[in-house]
């Protein structure tokens, strides 16, 4: 999804579930960047996606397999590109894809190669999909999976309290070293 003037300025300063993947791999590199942005140090340098296939790819099939999960669901799908933030830590955001009522929980579109084994492409989403949760108090989520060509796959991932709360106390500590502008240090992969 392509963010707009208005959803840009609602994530401005807030960790968001798009950029917390590197706090659980342990990413050294990605999270000193990550930092570097949420401080405005001027070293800073944005990665520029627009060259990016794989990326543009699945901006350009996200409204499709949302489309398609509705459809597939027989629910209708609702906070298409709204901004959550969490209740009690304004510090904390997600920009959903979209929301089933229904589950109630927020629903991640993706489009990936098909070259790996489903259940590796979960686990790299795992971050993002538990930081919506988070956010957004959802016990569950729906991820909608576009593989090479393929029908979409829908899998539904259950909140994991020890999961989530380790992605939590990461995305804290991470936080306090913005507001006291000290460089990060990454923790072990999870």
């Amino acid at each position: 999804m392509t963010l707009t003037a208005s959803q840009l300025a609602a994530r401005d300063g807030r960790l968001t579930a798009s950029r917390v993947a590197c706090l659980m791999t342990g990413d050294a590199e990605k999270i000193l960047n990550l930092w570097r942005d949420m401080v405005g140090d001027p070293t800073f340098v944005p990665d520029d996606l627009s060259g990016v296939w794989p990326v543009q790819l699945g901006v350009a099939t996200e409204h499709l397999n949302l489309s398609w999960y509705a459809r597939k669901t027989g629910r209708a799908l609702t906070r298409c590109g709204a901004v959550v933030i969490h209740p009690k830590a304004d510090w904390a955001a997600a920009t959903l894809d979209a929301w089933d009522d229904a589950l109630p929980g927020p629903v991640e579109a993706k489009h990936v190669g098909g070259r790996e084994p489903l259940a590796t492409v979960v686990a790299r989403y795992q971050p993002q999909i538990h930081w919506q949760m988070i956010v957004s108090e959802a016990r569950q989520a729906a991820f909608t999976i576009i593989e090479g060509s393929n029908e979409p796959v829908i899998e539904n991932v259950p909140f994991d309290e020890r999961y989530a709360a380790e992605l939590w106390s990461r995305g804290e500590a991470f936080m306090a070293c913005v507001r006291t502008l000290t460089p990060p240090v990454a923790s072990a992969a999870v």
